[in-house]
């Protein structure tokens, strides 16, 4: 049996056909909840903040690729927010990490 499109649905459609309104809803409906998660995983205000803006900018760019058979959209946005912020965590870590390398080589070559 085929269900209407959802209201977040038909958002996406719009968003396809570049109406920035439905983007201004959809970030209305949504932006707070998923800045909360990004938060959550980043623990950094700016951060978080920078992971939203980048998310529905992805959907503005992207809203063509959303399958409503794979997902409901809150899942989807849920799981673009979830792997943006998963990104950022691991190049937050891979900085600290050249960083204390070279720190540790400023050092040894220091003594020698």
């Amino acid at each position: 049996m085929n269900q209407p499109p959802s209201d977040d649905t038909v958002l996406l459609q719009k968003i396809v056909q570049q109406e920035q309104a439905a983007l201004s809803q959809l970030y209305d409906r949504y932006a707070r909840v998923l800045y909360a998660m990004a938060l959550k995983i980043l623990n950094s205000v700016d951060e978080a903040e920078e992971v939203v803006l980048d998310v529905f900018s992805q959907v503005w760019k992207t809203a063509h690729s959303y399958d409503p058979r794979r997902a409901q959209v809150d899942d989807w946005l849920f799981m673009l927010t979830r792997s943006r912020a998963l990104d950022r965590l691991r190049k937050r870590r891979q900085q600290a990490q050249i960083i204390q390398r070279a720190t540790v080589e400023k050092a040894v070559t220091t003594r020698l």
